[in-house]
């Protein structure tokens, strides 16, 4: 009886010990798992899709690409590669990509009108099938002419259209999230509390009769402070006096803006031999690349050659075409700070009388220095060019109306426009001479 107890314990502790065994080598196979399981709301379940399935789904949801390849017979597309070069580029381009593509469109025609049948396939197609992407050597091989451009960003906006792929350029389309309702304080984030140095933040406040007001205080962040409220209508006629300070009115501006114009035509005039060289040159550089393209493919060039050639080509191009974009801007680079200056003189004196505090607020930012609020007051600095505004004010008579008044001395001279340039740069005095009206 001994014996036979012995071996009854003897097999229940086996089978105790095999059953253990099989939930303890369960738990690692589910421990295995959720460890290869991605994480996130997104991650898929591996209980209900294989890995095969999941990778299939992966691939499937890539874009599929429409190719195009377009060259116009017109006189201003002769420049342009060949059809044949465009099409060698782009299977490159896709075989080095890995791109997926469903089909080829070719086309010998102008894209400036509408009514490319070609072009109208493709896109019937996809708009038909929708989540595809095109492939052209260039965006304007695709549209140039309003309409066109028009059926392609209403095709991204239905996200029929999901990538544009250029070899020089990679277009992603991106569609608008839906973001929060903001509370309307324009001036929050501009000043800073002039005690403590903390951002001033605004709120709502119910005044005695129900009505509801917008004020302005600072955050205290930095510690305790005793600067009090604002309101924002006090804020903004503050503002408002202190743009008057740095303004000119149109007369003044209109004035100097038609100087700058004249200054840069004359320069425009003297560039414009360079600029037609460079012209030259880049067309040229095209057209041996497009021939290099086409021996290529009609087997007169070995491929290493070609490769290298074509890099060179291609380098050289980029290269012309940058110093004609430099060449453009050489010797007029101050042009354009100068007459952005002149035209904020004409919005500080058109917000100066503005309700628009939004507009007030952004131009506050651009232009000001050190924003801050002290003993209910705001103030900001301004850029140096503006304090020439401030300084010259007390020498630009008025009328009593506010408008400026009709005498010659009233306008400014040329050589104090020049010294407005925010660049540092002044207009040489042979320029001016002899053009100052009269004084």
């Amino acid at each position: 009886m001994i014996s036979s107890h012995s071996d009854t314990s003897r097999e229940v502790r086996e089978k105790l010990e095999r059953a253990e065994g099989a939930r303890e080598k369960e738990k690692g196979k589910k421990r295995r798992a959720e460890a290869i399981k991605p994480k996130g709301a997104g991650a898929p379940k591996w209980t209900d899709l294989s890995l095969v399935s999941y990778l299939k789904t992966i691939y499937m949801s890539k874009p599929k690409y429409f190719l195009y390849a377009r060259k116009s017979t017109e006189d201003d597309d002769k420049q342009v590669m060949s059809i044949d070069a465009q099409l060698f580029e782009l299977r490159e381009f896709a075989r080095k990509e890995n791109l997926e593509i469903l089909e080829e469109f070719q086309e010998s025609k102008s894209a400036k009108t509408p009514g490319r049948p070609i072009f109208n396939e493709m896109m019937a197609k996809i708009e038909e099938i929708g989540n595809c992407g095109i492939l052209a050597w260039h965006p304007d091989r695709l549209a140039r002419n309003s309409i066109d451009g028009g059926r392609i960003i209403y095709a991204v906006d239905q996200k029929n259209i999901v990538s544009l792929r250029f070899p020089t350029f990679w277009f992603e389309p991106t569609h608008p999230r839906i973001q929060k309702k903001k509370h309307d304080f324009p001036f929050t984030g501009t000043f800073s509390c002039g005690e403590c140095a903390s951002m001033f933040t605004a709120q709502w406040a119910t005044g005695k009769c129900g009505g509801k007001y917008r004020y302005y205080r600072c955050t205290k962040k930095k510690g305790t402070c005793s600067q009090g409220y604002l309101r924002e209508e006090v804020l903004a006629e503050q503002i408002k006096e202190q743009l008057q300070t740095i303004s000119l009115c149109d007369k003044y501006a209109d004035w100097m803006l038609q100087r700058v114009e004249k200054w840069e035509q004359e320069e425009n005039n003297l560039s414009q031999s360079g600029d037609k060289n460079l012209a030259v040159k880049i067309k040229e550089s095209e057209s041996r690349l497009d021939k290099l393209v086409s021996a290529y493919l009609d087997d007169d060039v070995p491929k290493e050659i070609y490769l290298k050639k074509k890099d060179k080509l291609m380098r050289e191009s980029l290269t012309l075409k940058q110093e004609k974009k430099d060449f453009n801007h050489k010797g007029n680079n101050w042009v354009e700070p100068l007459r952005e200056w002149i035209l904020d003189t004409k919005q500080a004196d058109f917000l100066s009388s503005s309700d628009n505090f939004k507009e007030i607020a952004f131009f506050v930012k651009k232009v000001g220095t050190n924003p801050r609020v002290l003993d209910k007051s705001a103030h900001f600095g301004a850029l140096a060019p503006f304090g020439f505004v401030l300084s010259a004010r007390r020498f630009l008579p008025f009328s009593s109306s506010g408008t400026p008044s009709a005498r010659r001395s009233s306008a400014l001279s040329e050589c104090e426009v020049s010294t407005c340039d925010p660049t540092g740069n002044r207009t040489p005095i042979y320029a001016v001479k002899g053009r100052c009206p009269s004084r």
